[in-house]
């Protein structure tokens, strides 16, 4: 990765890992957290209404692609779902995100490569495919030593994703770079 300009590194799986089986366990301990504002909604029950609204905030497009939504999209799907009130959703809401948080890690091996390219002065980057809001993101990184970078690129500010393809032509535009020159490690 020496002969790269800029290096990107994904986030969730990569940069940082979450100490749970499966993402869908956030959503659990979610449910198990905000047990008093869910009142009849079993946190089984969340894991699975949070899934759904997850799926109902991304429309499909004419080409048959979906974009990356917001968490709070993801939320408004979910009042709806488990009939929550706006306010009762965002506090529920503010519960996983203090899960995303206290159930992510760094990734030694990951964090290791990271500080070598500073060391070499490279350029570095993270991009994901997250409804986590970038400051968020940028919070987490930073509490687990990775500081020093140049931005975060996170699909649902843009509205596109990595895995369609269409995020890194506009990351490739903001950081002023052809695609030749880069490296993303991650998926």
């Amino acid at each position: 990765i020496d002969t790269y300009s800029v290096i990107s590194f994904d986030i969730f799986d990569t940069a940082l890992l979450r100490t749970v089986l499966q993402p869908g366990d956030i959503f659990l301990i979610t449910g198990q957290r905000a047990a008093d504002l869910l009142e009849d909604v079993s946190p089984e029950r969340f894991r699975a209404l949070r899934a759904e609204a997850d799926q109902r905030s991304r429309p499909r497009r004419a080409n048959g692609s979906r974009h990356e939504s917001t968490l709070a999209e993801i939320y408004d799907q979910l009042a709806e779902l488990a009939a929550l009130a706006p306010d009762v959703a965002r506090q529920v809401m503010a519960v996983e995100m203090a899960v995303e948080v206290e159930y992510t890690q760094p990734n030694p091996e990951v964090l290791a490569v990271y500080k070598e390219c500073l060391a070499r002065g490279q350029r570095v980057i993270f991009m994901s495919d997250m409804y986590l809001p970038a400051s968020a993101l940028v919070n987490m990184l930073h509490d687990s030593g990775y500081t020093g970078y140049e931005q975060v690129f996170v699909s649902c500010e843009f509205g596109e994703t990595k895995r369609s393809g269409r995020l890194y032509p506009l990351v490739l535009a903001t950081i002023g770079v052809s695609a030749d020159q880069v490296i993303h490690i991650g998926d």
